[in-house]
């Protein structure tokens, strides 16, 4: 293999079949890439689109929990279980308007001031359309998921 100068650049090119296998190489790598890149682009959204359902399927997880932990308590009505649900949803970046709530004492659609010592409070907290909670306007993977929902049933204390 011979080499020469390039005064211009001031480093030293290789000439012959050595400089043609190494642009050969460089060509089959620049390829691969442009076929990988769609796949590794596609499955590095599929994971942000994953984290962000499990994110929101906990954050809802505690909101319910939170808001039953409410519920249980003596005197406090739906009023009260919703702002604590808002508070959580609202510490964890969630819209309160893209969630659904719902409260029921002993399957019925009351409210919890009236439910007495023994009734199950249940707490149900659903996100209808991920895409109003998503962390991107482009879902692929999640645009049609089924909605997110906890619910939690506890029983009034005295």
């Amino acid at each position: 293999m011979t080499s020469r100068s390039d005064s211009r650049w001031g480093f030293r090119r290789r000439v012959g079949g050595a400089w043609n296998a190494s642009r050969r190489r460089r060509a089959a790598a620049t390829v691969e890439l442009a076929l990988l890149f769609p796949l590794l682009t596609l499955l590095l959204d599929g994971m942000v689109e994953s984290g962000c359902a499990f994110l929101v399927q906990q954050a809802i997880c505690d909101a319910a929990r939170k808001g039953c932990a409410t519920g249980t308590l003596p005197l406090n009505s739906n009023a009260n279980i919703t702002a604590d649900v808002n508070a959580v949803l609202a510490a964890k970046s969630i819209d309160a308007g893209a969630v659904q709530i719902t409260i029921l004492v002993n399957g019925q659609a009351v409210d919890a001031i009236t439910a007495v010592q023994g009734d199950q409070i249940s707490v149900q907290v659903t996100v209808p359309d991920f895409t109003k909670v998503a962390w991107t306007s482009h879902l692929i993977f999640m645009s049609n998921a089924p909605p997110l929902g906890q619910t939690v049933v506890m029983m009034r204390r005295a």
